[in-house]
Parts: structure tokens; sequence; C-alpha cells
């Protein structure tokens, strides 16, 4: 409601002194989005909106975001990601969602088959997770990441299987 529309228009305010880029998804509804989206100078990118929906291409984004952040492993991949950016119709930042390597380079192949990207894509993650299902880390160096073959290493995948907990919570997101 009008409420948390407010606060995150008064976060914003307080953050302008740092000539943000964009803010990402500071309300949850998209109604509010568009209330703060409205009243600020922020351009605002809509992400749990897009990855919660039950038909994201059907979303109209128009008065709520400026732009979409696109995770494909959230959205079914390369290709229904492709599809959705067609029926968005908007700038996009391509990102992972905490993946692997084997994640990151479904986000990588989709923003190399993007015919723009005006924004940094998210792709730096690999950097933060204590281990990985390949031998060799997808990680930028010097704000880029090669593309390569990524093949999943054996060993690395019964350690992940063997921490993996609450299954379920999992699949369910």
């Amino acid at each position: 409601g009008q409420d948390v529309a407010d606060q995150a228009i008064a976060m914003l305010e307080r953050c302008d002194r740092f000539d943000l880029e964009y803010a990402e998804q500071p309300c949850a509804s998209l109604a509010d989005l568009a209330i703060v989206r409205r009243e600020t100078g922020v351009r605002i990118a809509v992400d749990e909106g897009i990855r919660t929906s039950s038909d994201p291409g059907s979303l109209s984004l128009n008065d709520a975001a400026d732009l979409a952040i696109i995770k494909p492993a959230t959205l079914g991949g390369v290709r229904a990601s492709l599809a959705l950016v067609a029926a968005l119709d908007m700038p996009v930042v391509v990102s992972g969602a905490m993946d692997s390597s084997v994640g990151l380079a479904t986000a990588l192949a989709l923003a190399g088959a993007l015919p723009e990207l005006p924004f940094a894509s998210g792709l730096g993650t690999g950097s933060l997770l204590a281990d990985d299902l390949v031998s060799s880390p997808l990680v930028p160096t010097g704000g880029e990441i090669a593309v390569s073959r990524i093949q999943p290493d054996a060993a690395a995948l019964g350690r992940a299987r063997a921490r993996v907990t609450h299954e379920e919570q999992w699949r369910d997101r």
C-alpha cells in the first residue's frame, strides 16, 4: 500500500547522493512500484514481480518499471527468457540467482544472445559460493567472464548432494 511505497520513496531519497543507476524491486507489488517510479527520479527494476508471476510474459510493467531483471535459471532457461524479454519489450539486466557456474553459464548464454544490454549483467555471484559444481568456476576478471564450455565435476556434484538440506524448499523456490 501507500505506506510501503512511502517508505521506499524515503529510502531512495536518502540514497539520492549515490547517483543510483536503478533500484531493484524496492516494493513487492507492481502497484507500489508504479507509485515509487512516478514519485522518484530513480529507475525502477522489477525482479520478484517477474520471477514469482504465474505468467510473466503477460505482465504489463510499463507503469511499474523501467527495466526487468531476468534470471534464466528461475524462468525456464535461455529460450523461455528470450521469449520473455521479447514480450516485456523493455531494457533488461541478466542476472544469476546465486547459481553455481552451471547456472551462471546459462545466464551468460542469455546475455550473449540479446542484441542490447544497456546495463551491466549481474553474473559475478560465483565468487560468493563456498564451493562450485565445476573445477574452474565462472568468476569475472576485470568485469568480464570468459565464455567456455561448462562441464560439471562429478566429485563436486557429490559434495553438493551430500550438503543438500531442505530439498523441498529449494524445489518450491
